[in-house]
């Protein structure tokens, strides 16, 4: 994300959400954490200045409106990790709400007031002043579903079997 909000505005910044996963986020101050980033000899102009969700970067660059072809005077915004963005979306932003997504890992994602890192949860920042996501995630994502059609469903390709699965009520029996 930080390359493609280069790419079209020529700032360079990375957004909190995203950042959070690399482990050389201050996550409560927002900013690049100095012991990580000298445990691994990165500088921090080599990174993008971290920006909470939701932050104007700025106007698309001449550039930036040829690749995109919109216009330079469209505004962009930073946006967040994809679980988070789901997170958002199912209006799970409440304290003690939890949304769950699949895709390529499986993220449950958790919302807090405060800050309260605990071990194997990421945190990260979240929408609003001393809002917080925390997220478990499972590497076992898409790989179940890839799974079961190489060991049942041969004759379905995985479409197939995402167009059946649309197709089944939440809750079916089985």
């Amino acid at each position: 994300s930080d390359y493609l909000i280069y790419s079209l505005t020529g700032n360079f910044v990375s957004d909190t959400s995203t950042s959070a996963m690399t482990g050389l986020l201050n996550v409560k101050e927002s900013r690049w954490w100095h012991d990580a980033l000298n445990l691994f000899s990165i500088l921090p102009d080599q990174l993008g200045t971290p920006l909470k969700i939701g932050s104007l970067v700025g106007n698309l660059t001449e550039q930036g409106a040829g690749i995109s072809g919109l216009s330079t005077k469209t505004q962009l915004f930073t946006g967040c990790l994809d679980h988070h963005a789901v997170a958002i979306g199912a209006g799970a932003t409440r304290p003690s709400t939890i949304s769950e997504s699949t895709g390529t890992v499986l993220a449950c994602v958790n919302s807090s007031i405060g800050y309260s890192p605990r071990k194997g949860i990421n945190t990260a920042q979240g929408i609003g002043s001393n809002h917080y996501f925390q997220m478990a995630f499972d590497n076992n994502g898409a790989v179940a579903l890839e799974w079961y059609q190489k060991n049942h469903t041969l004759h379905h390709s995985i479409t197939d079997l995402i167009q059946l699965a649309e197709h089944v009520a939440p809750g079916a029996d089985g």
